[in-house]
Order: structure tokens, then C-alpha cells, then sequence
């Protein structure tokens, strides 16, 4: 089959400039058309072109232009030059270009000229907005703009315009206000073409005038307009009052009465609202009816439950007056219910009330409810809830409100929103519902009353974000937040249509609401600018805020005014991607629109740019401080050399690092290069290519009202040329420079930089893979700590990221380090410190270790009688308090229902018994069974050096029956402590009674976890009866040291905290982040750490060291076999112990490492601030952590899975048949240990008074220790700094006049004059008068000045 097809070239595209269809031209000027720009839109030949010039008039039956100097159309060339004095005035052209190229359809362009032959302008002031016959209304927007029939680029040029505002109150004279008062308010400041006021500059009731002068013709004449008008009067001639004063919140009815209000423009409208301080205004009523009745929520307790209400009085122009109203509202009191139980059926009453009641009461319902404070999962929690899903539940049905309903309605679903962390499925359902009616309510108002709509946009802007912000939570699976937060997202794009709906000129400028974590702003754009430019000031610096400059590339396909929406999340609202997490700053929206439709604009001819407000400070890391050494010349204080610092910054695919550089507390300049490899940052190619830092400002570059910042150095990937390869940066102090500090005789200076690295990028949201993405966006030059600048190529939604990398070093390349040791030691010495402490603590540990083989095992009574073989275990438990041991010899014996047991001492030569803490086991026998043991009799003999004796519990385990009785004590066996006794009747109970104790259980198993479990505490507190030695516990921790000293050092300073949640005082720092890097440190080496706890647990001991019991025991003896649990069944070879300490040993090393190669690359004052921080981490594990897991454990061990204490002897226990009997072969080769009685209570009494007299002497000799102490730092405080001569001199003046005097003279007259002789002489030889070297004469008076200097000494002898 054969085909053909022809190709059609596209008709030339003829362009004529100055753009623009219409122009006003002076026929005193030369007029210019240029059609050069002309293009052939088939390919990129633009020669060969033809031009031809046609003229016609308008208006007029002529087809042809007759100018006054003959000048002939048609004419040829790309250039038109109409010379001055050629055109007709007051006549209308329009002028052609046709352009024509060979086998190419030729192309057309006209333009339309009027020509003005006048030399000023021909311009009044003309009223676009809120004009009714030259009746301003002060709460609308005031629209003026000048309009000019002879100005224009070929005309009239204008200059400048300056607007002056003048008001006249009463009668008095106009009298023109400051700039300061208004032009902060106007909308278009004073120096533009147009004049716009916001609602609410104006007062009302006065008279104003605009005074606008105009110049032109190079400033060098101007010309003044004016345009008087007067405001709206409001309604007056009324008051209001409220009654009664006072009431209960919800129950009493109050009536509010404004009677006598008076207005032309009726009717008049009354808005009752709640004045709350530091939050919204709360609208309680609005209607027609200057009489209403009101319930109200209860008063904060702060102004002692009263309210203030105000009332705006308004009429039908919407210009309003108001009074304030004062009333008492007090919380109701219920005996029998509880304050939620009353809200509860007050909820009730109120969805039973007609709408307006309804909202009424729901408000007040919500405003009480607030005040309400409740825990998660809670029983209160839950009211809340139920009130919160009736009240939500019936605002469904609400229908047909008007503006002031549709206020109340959005004020209650934020409130109902906003109170709880989360809520309920059907909340969120009925949520969404009730706002996208609302939102539709919306729309009918916009229009109309444009000021309420914004205020109600911004109320239901906060109520959805705050929705979407609860809805997610961190279990939400991707496919459920897009399904929750899509529906929100597009009611907010409705919301705002209806912003974009209640502008209401052109000219009025952008629109924005606000809130803390949303910004919506929208404008309207005349459709022949050149570039589009959209911006939301943020009110507070906490609000989101940003702007955004593009290309207008549609300006040629439409004539209508383009619609810009922008908004600004705090929150990233497109979540459902994994790529959300590369999203940490706020996201802006950005929407264009034309005659309705949306416009995806692509391919921009110049990217966008993208300013996004941000607080860049608290991502990122802490500066690494370096220090210089500087050199410079004694004569002139020229910097001659400096030390050089090289910094290596990794690169990172798709993303731009910045880098910040500072000199700290220093105005010298620093000298930079940069390159891709340590070669290219030497010494030599520094002086020769490095450049200055920080900029200079006439080198920086600068964009509208946004300039780079001169400390930041961006670093795109390909910036050098080669991806994948490191930056190197090379650093100094510029030479040549004068230093203008102190200076010393060294002449070295010691110049401190910070250096800051963090990881910046720009992505968009693609709805087409449902994911954050990079390319077309890269990040701008104009980027700062607080705003992201972002250049893209196409408008969608946009945000970025900004990532800190683990700090990282090499662990080669690094080691030079080690020789700025002694720059900062700080981290190498802690490191050093570490292995020296563990050094130490290592041959003690061994020494006790060796001591704790010989406290285990069953200790044999040597007063056991040979004929005896009913055997009986016996536990004596020591408490863990400090001195709690006891260096008496201790005695007992068990009584039974069948009889009782002989007495025994309880003692062994070979072991150091009953210290702080320990469980030591006594072979007890008995010549026949003594039945149900009913209690033990224990005593001491108050000997030794600490006689005193906590004992905790008796523990008695009959052998033959396996029967088990306790006999808690848990008091003092001392003289002067407890009970004062030396001696315990201890009542036994049954292991099954026993078992019921679970707070003593609790309580001693948390005892036991701590010196057991804690693996700080446990190598200082071991039982003795532990396999896990304390060396072996020693290299546990040291490993768990070093290991969480190596993560929390790579993240120091990752992230930053917000300084709210930080305290510093001086040097020291604190912050939130530093506990959140503690957890993550203790999580990370969680699992290397445990694996080596395991291995030293589950290892056999070797066989030549397995502890023994030291009592002879026979072979045919058997003990009961334990229950083994898991890790009893999984235990390694013995020679796996070894294993264990190389993994220990070697972790530590290389820890201990990269620990010092860190703190030598921190520098100083960062290895100190995270030296702080590493204490602040440690201590939060070690009193915290590690605590409350010992807590956790016990609390599951003995209140959840009930399982009771159990003691272990440490014996070796061997099985045999059951039928087996048990057969001791007792030792008597030992000796012996006589019994003693119990002390008698005489003895005891005159004992406990000896001791306490001995106390209260000691406490005496203290408390004179501390006197002498005190008095002697008085007299240092009080003496140590004063004049040792000055003493001296006035301590001898002293003794001349009152000691010696009595030496010399015998009568009292000869005495007295002889005093004052003295005491002059002594005054003449003082230090004061000695400084001065004023002479003073017998009488006092000084020669010098003729005045008399009188010695406070001298006043009191004369």
C-alpha cells in the first residue's frame, strides 16, 4: 500500500517591540517599533526575513495614515522610526508588520498607538474598592488608583509617585498623619501607582484626604491630585448591660440587653463574643435582636472566675461600635457528681437544644473541658472522648448556617479537634464530614463577607492540619495515611478556591492565613508580567513562611488574570512514601490557575526559584573548633604566617554539601582553597588559588531581597568537574592583615575556627510515582541557616532536607592526629585515665576474688554430735546495708513441735562469716526429726571490732523432707541500733506462707539484683557464690564503656535541640539530645555487649578451680538436685573463657581507638562539650537505666510470674538413688567453740549506756572541730586580704594610746595631755597621711588646702 504526506511549514512568527497592543505616545518624541525579534518557528535559520510597515487610522474612512511631514507607508526594514512632530495629536493608528520569507507562510503583528501632544498628565484618582458615595466603610478594603490618559514609555514618563494621608476630627482643621501611623498598614506602601488599605486603618466617623503628588519628566516637574472622603458613622446612642453579674457556668442563663442604638443603615447587627486572653475571641451570639439570652463556661481561676464579654454593635454596612461587659462565672458545685460527670449530661441537654443553643453551649462545654487533664487510657480519658464524639456527632445535622453559625461551627469542630492526642475512627469519619459541609457553607459567603470567610478559612485551615497531624501515627501503614490525609488535602485546595473567591480586585495583592503549622496564601496576577511573585510573610518566626519567583511563559495564550495559590506546611502532609523520610523541612504547594482551569507549568524558560522558611540550626551538627597558630610582625602587627587545617568533606550522590566557616571571637580574614585530592590544597596552590573568607559584600550575590550568606561555602557534587570524589579544603589565616587585639611577648596567636559540614537538597512531590524526587531541582546559592532556596524547572509541591552524616574518621590517615595531643588532651586523657582505673581495679578485684572462694560452700557446726543423722540446711541472710555484718560469734537452735535442737555457735575458722550481704549455709544435725519447725533462737555475743548485726532471714531446709521454713527478721541485733537487743525468738512459716510475701519478696530481690544485676555496682558487690568473678564483670564494663564513649562520640552533636529544651550555665551544656544519644549509644552496643556477658556466663569453669564445699563430705551423700533452667543446659567448654576475653580485650582496644582519633579531630572545646555530654549519658545509664531495668525484672519475677527468692550455697551437688540415706562423717580434729549465753539484760543495759555516752562525747568533739573550723574561715575571710602594714599601724596607735601610756605616766592630767601627743604623733606616721604627704599642723589644719583634716581617732580624745 502507498502513501504520501506533505509537510506544512508553520507561519512566521512576527514579535514587535515594545510589547504591549496599546501605547500612549507625545508627538514631541521620536517613536520606535522594532520587529527584529521576528522568528521562523521551523527551525533555528532566522535570516532571509522581510519586513513591511503598514499603517491605518482608526475611527476613521481613510485606509491609509496621513502624518503632517508627508512620512509614506509602506515601509521596509525590521526598524519603524516615526521622527517627533510627525503624528497627528489626539488621533488613534494602528500599525502593521507583516513578515515574509520565501516558501514559508508569512506572519503578522499589530499595535494600536494614541497620540497625546500634552506635557502634563492628564490623571485623577479614581475609587476601585469599598466606594459608596464617597462613603468609606472602615472595616472593608479601601481600593484607590491613579489613572493617567497620557502616560507611558512614549509618553509622559512618571517618576514616582508619594501619597499623603490627612484626617480632620470635629471641626478642627485637617491635619496630616505621620507615615509611621498608616503606611505600615498600607497594603502598597506611598510611592505606588495605586493606594490599598486593609480593613480596620480607618476610623470611623472622620473626615480624610489623600494628597498625591506626581512626578514626571525626570523629577523635574510634578503635580498634585487629591481625593477626600469621609468613613462610615457607627451605631450609637445605646448601651448595654448584662444581668445577672454573676452565675454557675452552664446553668445560669445571663441576658446581655444593648438597647438604643440608633443607625441610618439598618439593620443592625449584634455579635456578643468571648474574650479570652492569648487565644481567639469566641463568637457567642450574632443576630438582629438587641436582646439575647447566654450560657457561659466558668472563668479561669487566675481572675477569680470572671469573664469579659464584648458586644459589637454593627450596622448593615458593616460598621460597628462596641461595648464591654464584666460578669462572674463560677465552676458548679456537685456532691454527688463528678466535674466530668456534669459536663457529661450537660453534653446531653445541649444536642437536644435547637442549633444556636446548641453551639452555644457546646463552646462553653469545650472551653470547661480543657481544663480537664487526663492520662491516656484512662477512665477520664475516656468521658472525654464520649462527650467529644455526641457533641461531633450532632454538629452533622446543623444545617443552613450563615455566617455567624458557620464561625461557631468551625470554632467548635477546632476545639473538638484539638483537645486529645488521638481519636477515634469515627471521629475522623464525622470530622471530614462535618468540615466538607462546612467548606461548601463556605462558598456561599465568600463573596459577600470576604473578612468573615478568611477568618473562618484560617479556623478550618488549622482544624484540618491539625486532623492529619493525629491521624498518622508511626504504626499507620503507607496505604492508610494516603487514604486518611488525601481527603484533607483536598478540602484544603477547596478552602482555597474560596480564599482565591473573596478577592476582590486585581489590585489588591496576595491573601494569606496563617497559623503555627500552616500558611495559605493566594493571589491575583495581571496576565502580562513577566515574572510571577508569590510571598507569605510569616506573623511569628514559629509560623511557616516562604515565596516562590517563576517565569511567566503563558502571558502570549491569555488575556485573563492568572490565580496563584501557596501553601505552606510546617508538617510534610505527603507521608505515604518511603522517601518521606528525606523530608525534614516544611513543604510548599505551589497551584497556578487560569479561567478556571489548573495549569501544571513544565520546562520553565528560567527555573523558579524557591524560598522555603526554615531554622536550619537545630539539624545541624555542633562546630568542630581548630585552632591556627599565627605569626606576625612586632613593628606593624602584619600577619606574616599561619598554621594550615585541612578538612575533608565526603561527597554525596544527588545531594549538596554546604560548609560553614568562622573565625570565633576574631575579625582576621581567612584564606581558603579548594580541591579533589590533598594535592591540590597544598601550601603553594593556597597562596596561589585561595580565595577569601568570608566574602566580601560586594562580591555576593544577591536575588530581590535575599543575599547569600558570605560563611557559607556550597558544594554541589560535580562542582570540581569529577563526581564521587572528596572535597578537600584547605584553611589559614589571610597574610598581610593587621591584627588589632592584645599582643604578647611571644608574638604567636593562637586564631580559633569553626568549621560546620551538613548535607542539603531540593525535592518535589510526584503525583505520577507517589514519591519525593530531585531531579529538576537543585539547591540555590541564596541558601541560609533560615531559608532553603531551591531552583526548579517545574511547578509542583517542594520542600527538602537537611542531614547531618555521622562524624567520621580514618582510621589510617588519622593516626597524625596523636601529635596534636597536647593541644587537647581532653579525650586521650579520659581514654588513658580509663585503662589506668581499669589497671588498677583489675589486681584488686583478683586479690578479692581469691577471698571469695573461700566464703562459699556449707559450713560443717563443729559442735555437731557424732551419733546425729537428721540433717538440717540453715541459711543465715545478711542484709545489704552499709556495716551490716557483724564480727560477734553467733549462736542458735531450732525449736520444733517435737522438740528442740542444741545449741550451737555458728562459726568457721576457714571463712570470714556474716558480712555486708552475705547468705552463709550451716550443716545443722539432729538425733531424730524435731517436727513442724515453730521457730530459731538467734544471739551473738556483742564482740569484735562491730559488734552490731542486721540480719535479714533464717532460711531451714530439712534435708530428709525437703521441708522449707522461713524466719523473716529484717531488724538490727545490736546494742545501740534497732530493738536494742542482742538476741531473736524468730517465729518460722511454711514455704507456701511464705511465698505469699510478695512485697518482702519484691523488695529482696530487688536488693539481690542490684549487687547481682547492675554491672556497675555488682563489681563491688559480687556474692560470693557467683561464677561471674568480678574481674570478668571489671572487663564487662570497661567494654561497655569504651563501646558507649565510641557510638556517643560519633553522634555528638547529631541532631540539634531546639534551645528550649536545652540549659547552659557558663560551660556547661544540656540538652534533651544528649539523653536521647544515651539511649541510642546503649542500644547500639547492646548486642556486642551482651554476646560477651554470655560468653563469660555460659563458659564451664576449668575443672582444677570448681568451688567445693570445705566441709568433709561422705561420698554416699546426697543433696536434692535443682531444676536447671535454659542456660544451665547451654554451657561452653571451659577454654571458651578465653575467648571471652579476647573479644572483651580487643573490642576495648579498637574502641578505645577511634575514641581518641574522634576527640583529637573534635578539638577542644567540642571534646570537652562532649565530654559533658558522654558524663550527662553515662550517669542516665548507669542511676537510671540500669535501675529501672533491676526494678523491671524484679517486679516480673516476683509480682507476675510469683516466683520466690531462692539462696544458693554454692556447693557441688552430686545425685544418688533416693532410697539412699544421708551419711556424714564428721570432723572433731577441729576445735571446738565453747558456748555463750545470751548477755543478761543488766549487763545489756549498763553495755547500751557505756556506748551511748561514748556517741554524744564523740558527737561533742565534732561539733567543737566544726566551731574551730567556722571561726577559722571566718577570720580568713574577714582578714585575708587586708593591708598587712595598715594593720599594723593601727594596731600599734592603739596599743601606744591605751598600753603604753599607763607605762610612762603616773597622774591622770599628765596622762591625758601625753594621750593626745601620742595619738597625734601616731596619726603624723599613718599610711594615710604618709600617701598624702599633707602636713598637719597641732590643730588639724592642712597647709595646703587651709582646710582642717580631723583623724576619727583624734575626734575621740579631743
Amino acid at each position: 500500500m502507498t502513501g504520501y504526506f506533505r509537510v506544512i511549514p508553520v507561519p512566521l512568527e512576527a514579535v514587535i517591540k515594545p510589547p504591549g497592543l496599546r501605547h500612549i505616545v507625545l508627538n514631541t518624541h521620536r517613536f520606535l517599533l522594532d520587529a527584529s525579534d521576528s522568528k521562523d518557528p521551523n527551525g533555528h535559520d532566522n535570516s532571509g526575513l522581510s519586513y513591511e510597515w503598514k499603517c491605518k487610522p482608526v475611527n476613521s474612512s481613510k485606509d491609509v495614515c496621513d502624518f503632517e511631514s508627508g512620512y509614506i507607508f509602506p515601509h521596509k526594514g525590521p526598524i519603524l522610526e516615526i521622527p517627533e512632530n510627525t503624528l497627528p495629536v489626539q488621533k488613534t493608528f494602528n500599525i502593521t508588520v507583516s513578515v515574509s520569507k520565501p516558501r514559508i507562510p508569512s506572519g503578522t503583528a499589530s499595535v494600536i498607538i494614541f497620540v497625546s501632544g500634552e506635557t502634563k498628565p492628564n490623571a485623577n484618582i479614581t475609587c476601585n474598592l469599598n466606594c459608596i458615595t464617597n462613603k468609606v466603610i472602615p472595616s472593608k478594603l479601601l481600593a484607590l488608583e491613579v489613572n493617567c490618559g497620557n502616560c507611558g514609555p512614549f509618553a509622559i514618563v512618571v517618576s514616582a509617585y508619594v501619597w499623603k494621608l490627612w484626617k480632620q476630627l470635629d471641626l478642627l482643621p485637617m491635619q496630616i498623619l505621620p507615615l509611621s501611623d498608616w503606611v505600615s498598614k498600607s497594603l502598597t506602601g506611598y510611592n505606588k501607582k495605586s493606594m490599598l488599605l486593609p480593613p480596620g486603618t480607618l476610623n470611623a466617623s472622620s473626615t480624610y484626604q489623600f494628597d498625591l503628588q506626581i512626578f514626571y519628566n525626570k523629577n523635574a516637574s510634578k503635580m498634585k491630585l487629591e481625593y477626600r472622603f469621609r468613613t462610615n458613622q457607627p451605631p450609637e446612642g445605646g448601651s448595654c448591660s448584662v444581668d445577672p453579674t454573676s452565675g454557675q457556668a452552664l446553668i445560669t442563663k445571663f441576658t446581655v440587653s444593648c438597647p438604643g442604638y440608633k443607625d441610618n443603615d439598618s439593620p443592625l447587627t449584634y455579635s456578643v463574643y468571648l474574650k479570652k486572653k492569648g487565644k481567639s475571641d469566641t463568637l457567642l451570639y450574632q443576630g438582629n435582636e438587641d436582646t439575647n439570652s447566654l450560657v457561659l463556661p466558668a472563668g479561669p481561676p487566675q481572675s477569680n472566675s470572671w469573664l469579659q464579654l464584648t458586644v459589637y454593635i454593627s450596622d448593615s454596612l458593616d460598621t460597628s461600635t462596641n461595648f464591654t461587659l464584666r460578669v462572674k462565672v463560677q465552676t458548679p458545685k456537685d456532691d454527688k457528681r463528678t466535674f466530668l460527670e456534669c459536663l457529661n449530661d450537660v453534653s446531653k441537654e445541649a444536642v437536644q437544644e435547637k442549633p444556636p443553643e446548641f453551639l452555644q453551649k457546646s463552646l462553653g462545654i469545650m472551653d470547661m473541658l480543657e481544663t480537664v487533664k487526663t492520662e491516656a487510657n484512662t477512665t477520664a480519658a475516656e468521658k472525654k472522648r464520649k462527650i467529644r464524639e455526641r457533641l461531633l456527632n450532632n454538629l452533622k445535622t446543623v444545617k443552613n448556617a450563615d455566617k455567624g453559625m458557620l464561625l461557631q461551627m468551625s470554632d467548635l469542630l477546632n476545639k473538638l479537634i484539638a483537645q486529645e492526642d488521638n481519636i477515634s475512627p469515627t471521629m475522623e469519619t464525622d470530622f471530614l464530614t462535618v468540615t466538607t459541609s462546612l467548606v461548601g457553607a463556605l462558598k456561599e459567603i465568600t463573596k459577600s463577607h470576604p473578612n468573615d470567610a478568611r477568618n473562618i478559612a484560617k479556623i478550618q485551615c488549622h482544624a484540618l492540619v491539625t486532623l492529619m497531624d493525629k491521624q498518622v501515627r508511626e504504626d499507620t501503614e503507607y496505604k492508610q495515611m494516603e487514604a486518611k490525609n488525601r481527603p484533607v488535602l483536598d478540602v484544603l485546595e477547596t478552602i482555597s478556591d474560596c480564599m482565591l473567591e473573596s478577592v476582590q480586585s486585581i489590585i489588591e495583592g496576595p491573601v494569606n492565613v496563617q497559623s503555627d503549622q500552616m500558611s495559605l496564601t493566594v493571589q491575583q496576577i495581571e496576565p502580562t508580567v513577566d515574572t510571577f511573585h508569590l510571598t507569605a510573610d510569616p506573623e511569628d518566626h514559629a509560623n511557616p513562611g516562604g515565596s516562590v519567583f517563576f517565569p511567566n511563559d503563558m502571558k502570549s495564550r491569555t488575556d485573563k488574570p492568572f490565580n496563584l495559590k501557596m501553601m505552606i506546611f510546617k508538617k510534610n502532609p505527603f507521608q505515604w512514601s518511603s522517601t518521606a523520610d528525606e523530608v525534614n523541612l516544611p513543604v510548599m504547594k505551589i497551584s497556578v490557575q487560569n479561567d478556571g482551569k489548573s495549569l501544571n507549568p513544565s520546562d520553565l524558560s528560567v527555573p523558579a526559584d524557591i524560598f522555603i522558611s526554615v531554622n536550619l540550626s537545630n539539624v545541624m551538627e555542633e562546630d568542630k573548633i581548630y585552632t591556627l597558630n599565627v605569626t606576625y610582625d612586632t613593628i606593624n602587627h602584619k600577619v606574616k604566617n599561619s598554621s594550615t587545617v585541612l578538612v575533608t568533606v565526603p561527597v554525596i550522590k544527588g545531594k549538596t554539601q554546604v560548609v560553614k566557616m568562622f573565625a570565633v571571637d576574631s575579625s582576621l580574614k581567612l584564606e581558603v582553597v579548594l580541591g579533589a585530592s590533598e594535592s591540590k590544597v597544598s601550601f603553594r596552590n593556597l597562596e596561589l588559588h585561595g580565595f577569601d573568607w568570608p566574602v566580601e559584600d560586594e562580591a555576593l550575590l544577591t536575588f530581590k531581597n535575599h543575599k547569600q550568606d558570605p560563611h557559607l561555602l556550597f558544594l554541589p557534587e560535580d562542582i570540581l568537574g569529577t563526581n564521587h570524589t572528596d572535597f578537600h579544603l584547605a584553611v589559614s589565616v589571610k597574610k598581610g592583615q593587621i591584627f588589632h587585639g592584645k599582643v604578647d611577648d611571644s608574638h604567636r596567636l593562637k586564631i580559633q575556627i569553626g568549621i560546620q559540614t551538613f548535607t542539603v537538597e531540593c525535592s518535589y512531590w510526584s503525583e505520577a510515582h507517589d514519591e519525593w524526587r530531585q531531579d529538576g531541582c537543585m539547591v540555590g546559592p541564596f541558601t541560609t541557616l533560615t531559608s532553603l532556596h531551591c531552583w526548579c524547572s517545574h511547578l509542583t509541591v517542594f520542600s527538602g532536607g537537611v542531614f547531618v552524616s555521622p562524624n567520621t574518621v580514618d582510621p589510617i590517615d588519622d593516626i597524625a592526629l596523636f601529635l596534636t595531643f597536647f593541644d587537647n588532651p581532653v579525650v586521650v586523657a579520659l581514654v588513658l585515665a580509663v585503662w589506668i582505673l581499669f589497671s588498677m581495679l583489675v589486681h584488686w578485684a583478683r586479690r578479692v576474688d581469691q577471698e571469695d572462694l573461700r566464703k562459699t560452700g556449707i559450713t560443717m557446726l563443729a559442735d555437731n554430735f557424732p551419733g546425729d543423722h537428721h540433717v538440717y540446711m540453715i541459711c543465715v541472710v545478711t542484709g545489704w546495708w552499709v556495716q551490716a555484718g557483724t564480727t560477734s560469734r553467733v549462736f542458735m537452735y531450732l525449736c520444733g513441735e517435737s522438740g528442740r535442737s542444741s545449741r550451737h555457735a555458728m562459726f568457721d575458722s576457714d571463712k570470714e562469716l556474716f558480712t555486708s550481704g552475705a547468705e552463709n549455709w550451716f550443716l545443722l544435725k539432729t538425733g531424730r526429726s524435731l517436727g513442724q519447725i515453730r521457730s530459731v533462737v538467734i544471739w551473738h555475743d556483742n564482740g569484735g571490732q562491730q559488734p552490731s548485726w542486721y540480719l535479714k532471714e533464717i532460711v531451714v531446709k530439712d534435708v530428709q523432707t525437703e521441708e522449707v521454713w522461713h524466719c523473716v527478721y529484717d531488724e538490727w541485733l545490736s546494742v545501740d541500733k534497732g530493738l536494742g537487743t542482742l538476741q531473736a525468738d524468730i517465729p518460722a512459716i511454711e514455704d507456701a506462707t511464705f511465698a505469699k510475701k510478695r512485697f518482702y519478696q519484691f523488695m529482696h530481690t530487688t536488693s539481690r539484683d542490684f549487687r547481682n544485676g547492675h554491672i556497675w555496682i555488682s563489681i563491688f558487690s559480687k556474692p560470693p557464690t557467683s561464677r561471674f568473678t568480678r574481674i570478668q564483670r571489671l572487663m564487662c564494663a570497661l567494654c561497655i564503656l569504651l563501646s558507649t564513649m565510641l557510638t556517643n562520640i560519633m553522634f555528638h552533636g547529631i541532631p540539634r535541640d531546639v534551645p528550649e529544651y536545652q540549659i547552659d550555665y557558663g560551660d556547661f551544656h544540656l540538652s534533651l539530645v544528649d539523653f536521647v544519644i544515651g539511649i541510642q549509644s546503649a542500644l547500639i552496643v547492646f548486642p556486642v555487649n551482651t554476646i560477651i556477658i554470655l560468653l563469660f556466663k555460659l563458659t564451664n569453669p576449668k575443672p582444677d578451680t570448681v568451688l567445693k564445699s570445705e566441709e568433709p563430705v561422705d561420698d554416699k551423700m546426697k543433696l536434692p538436685e535443682k531444676k536447671k533452667n535454659i542456660f544451665s543446659k547451654l554451657r561452653l567448654p571451659w577454654y571458651f573463657i578465653y575467648v571471652a576475653y579476647f573479644v572483651a580485650i580487643t573490642t576495648s582496644l579498637i574502641c578505645s581507638y577511634f575514641v581518641m582519633l574522634y576527640g583529637l579531630k573534635y578539638g577542644y572545646n567540642k571534646s570537652v562539650a562532649w565530654l559533658i555530654s558522654f558524663c550527662t549519658s553515662f550517669f542516665q545509664s548507669a542511676l537510671i537505666t540500669e535501675p529501672v531495668k533491676v526494678l523491671a525484672v524484679a517486679f516480673l519475677l516476683t509480682l507476675i510470674f510469683r516466683q520466690s527468692v531462692q539462696y544458693d550455697s554454692g556447693k557441688q551437688e552430686q545425685t544418688a538413688d533416693e532410697d539412699e540415706e544421708f551419711h556424714i562423717q564428721d570432723d572433731y580434729t577441729k576445735s571446738s567453740t565453747h558456748y555463750i549465753a545470751p548477755v543478761s539484760q543488766h549487763l545489756l543495759k549498763n553495755i547500751r549506756t557505756r556506748i551511748l555516752m561514748d556517741q554524744r562525747t564523740w558527737e561533742i568533739l565534732v561539733e567543737i572541730l566544726l566551731y574551730f573550723t567556722f571561726v577559722a574561715i571566718v577570720f580568713l575571710v574577714v582578714l585575708g586580704h587586708s593591708d598587712v602594714k595598715e594593720s599594723y599601724s593601727v594596731t600599734n596607735a592603739v596599743e601606744n594610746i591605751y598600753i603604753r601610756t599607763f607605762e610612762h605616766n603616773q597622774t591622770k592630767y599628765f596622762y591625758k595631755t601625753d594621750m593626745k601627743t601620742r595619738a597625734y604623733q601616731c596619726y603624723k606616721r599613718s599610711p594615710t597621711v604618709r600617701e598624702t604627704g599633707h602636713d598637719v599642723t597641732a590643730r588639724g589644719q592642712d597647709p595646703a588646702s587651709g582646710s582642717y583634716v580631723v583623724n576619727p581617732l583624734l575626734r575621740l580624745l579631743f
